[in-house]
């Protein structure tokens, strides 16, 4: 059983309580999709009708640690290659996959393509957490190969 820290366990919680959430049309849209992309764009609808993975993190992240009454260093961004970089520029990019860590997939026309929170980490298997997978929040089972990780903070 992995150990959290109050932080990752908090994150995971506000994650799971999403799971089954889907869009409205399968366009990246809905109430509770739009309310993730809102929250990343300061209230603004720039991001309403766009990709929502990282939305999804970044809201789950932000919200564990207003109730943990603590600040998140995690910046406000819609781009998973952004989050990478970020991650990259201040020294904080994982060797591993760890439970309780973001991890940010490979590929796609800017080096990274999908966000989604860490569960459990089983053999080089990921069990996450997934907004914006198959239109929805779910579980998802992935290999840790072609993924780069970094901390929930």
């Amino acid at each position: 059983m992995a150990l959290f820290s109050p932080l990752e366990q908090r994150a995971l919680q506000v994650a799971k309580s999403f799971i089954g959430t889907k869009e409205a049309t399968g366009r990246n849209d809905g109430p509770v999709v739009s309310r993730f992309q809102r929250f990343v764009a300061g209230g603004a609808s720039w991001l309403l009708g766009k990709a929502w993975c990282v939305c999804f993190v970044v809201y789950c992240v932000k919200m564990a640690s207003r109730a943990l009454a603590i600040k998140s260093r995690l910046p406000l961004t819609a781009s998973t290659s952004q989050l990478y970089r970020w991650y990259k520029r201040h020294g904080l990019l994982l060797t591993g996959p760890k439970p309780g860590c973001i991890g940010m997939l490979r590929g796609g026309p800017t080096g990274h393509r999908h966000t989604f929170l860490v569960h459990e980490v089983e053999e080089g298997v990921l069990i996450t957490v997934e907004g914006n997978w198959r239109n929805r929040v779910c579980w998802n089972k992935r290999p840790a190969a072609g993924s780069d990780f970094g901390p929930i903070l």
